[in-house]
Protein backbone atom coordinates (compact mmCIF):
# COMPACT_ATOMS: atom_id res chain seq x y z
CA UNK A 1 0.00 0.00 0.00
CA UNK A 2 1.28 3.50 -0.80
CA UNK A 3 2.33 5.60 1.78
CA UNK A 4 2.50 9.13 -0.42
CA UNK A 5 0.43 9.87 -2.68
CA UNK A 6 1.28 12.80 -5.47
CA UNK A 7 -0.87 14.43 -8.20
CA UNK A 8 0.25 16.16 -11.16
CA UNK A 9 -1.44 18.13 -13.08
CA UNK A 10 -0.89 18.17 -16.85
CA UNK A 11 -2.16 20.49 -19.43
CA UNK A 12 0.50 22.52 -21.91
CA UNK A 13 4.04 21.26 -20.75
CA UNK A 14 6.81 21.33 -23.00
CA UNK A 15 7.77 17.37 -23.72
CA UNK A 16 11.51 17.81 -22.46
CA UNK A 17 10.20 18.90 -19.13
CA UNK A 18 7.53 16.43 -18.46
CA UNK A 19 9.51 13.97 -19.41
CA UNK A 20 11.85 15.08 -16.81
CA UNK A 21 9.42 16.01 -14.48
CA UNK A 22 8.01 11.93 -14.58
CA UNK A 23 11.25 10.44 -14.80
CA UNK A 24 12.58 12.53 -11.68
CA UNK A 25 9.39 11.59 -9.95
CA UNK A 26 9.72 7.38 -11.06
CA UNK A 27 13.45 7.37 -10.14
CA UNK A 28 13.01 8.32 -6.17
CA UNK A 29 14.47 6.11 -3.77
CA UNK A 30 11.60 5.57 -1.99
CA UNK A 31 9.36 3.27 -3.92
CA UNK A 32 6.23 3.31 -1.92
CA UNK A 33 4.10 6.33 -3.92
CA UNK A 34 1.06 6.89 -5.85
CA UNK A 35 1.47 8.99 -8.84
CA UNK A 36 -1.37 10.23 -10.14
CA UNK A 37 -0.91 12.24 -13.85
CA UNK A 38 -4.20 13.93 -14.45
CA UNK A 39 -4.41 15.05 -18.52
CA UNK A 40 -6.35 18.26 -18.38
CA UNK A 41 -7.58 18.74 -21.73
CA UNK A 42 -3.48 18.81 -23.08
CA UNK A 43 -2.76 18.84 -26.55
CA UNK A 44 -2.70 15.70 -28.62
CA UNK A 45 1.35 15.56 -28.17
CA UNK A 46 1.18 15.11 -24.54
CA UNK A 47 -0.49 11.88 -23.65
CA UNK A 48 2.17 9.83 -25.90
CA UNK A 49 4.97 11.42 -23.91
CA UNK A 50 3.81 10.64 -20.95
CA UNK A 51 2.53 6.76 -21.82
CA UNK A 52 6.05 6.37 -23.33
CA UNK A 53 7.90 7.48 -20.17
CA UNK A 54 5.66 5.49 -17.67
CA UNK A 55 5.30 2.47 -19.73
CA UNK A 56 3.89 0.20 -17.72
CA UNK A 57 4.70 1.15 -14.12
CA UNK A 58 2.05 -0.13 -11.10
CA UNK A 59 2.56 3.16 -8.94
CA UNK A 60 1.29 5.50 -12.08
CA UNK A 61 -2.64 5.98 -12.75
CA UNK A 62 -3.23 8.08 -16.06
CA UNK A 63 -6.35 10.38 -15.93
CA UNK A 64 -7.79 12.49 -18.73
CA UNK A 65 -9.95 14.99 -18.75
CA UNK A 66 -11.31 15.69 -22.21
CA UNK A 67 -11.34 19.58 -21.81
CA UNK A 68 -9.54 21.91 -20.16
CA UNK A 69 -10.96 22.81 -16.69
CA UNK A 70 -8.16 24.10 -14.73
CA UNK A 71 -5.64 23.41 -11.86
CA UNK A 72 -7.80 23.34 -9.52
CA UNK A 73 -10.60 20.95 -11.03
CA UNK A 74 -7.44 18.94 -12.13
CA UNK A 75 -6.29 18.67 -8.33
CA UNK A 76 -9.27 17.44 -6.83
CA UNK A 77 -9.77 14.90 -9.40
CA UNK A 78 -6.64 13.52 -8.43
Amino acid sequence: MPDVGVVMPVYKQKPVYLRAALESMLQQRYPHFRLVIVVDGAPFDVLPVIRDTVQADPRVQIVILPENQGVARALNRG
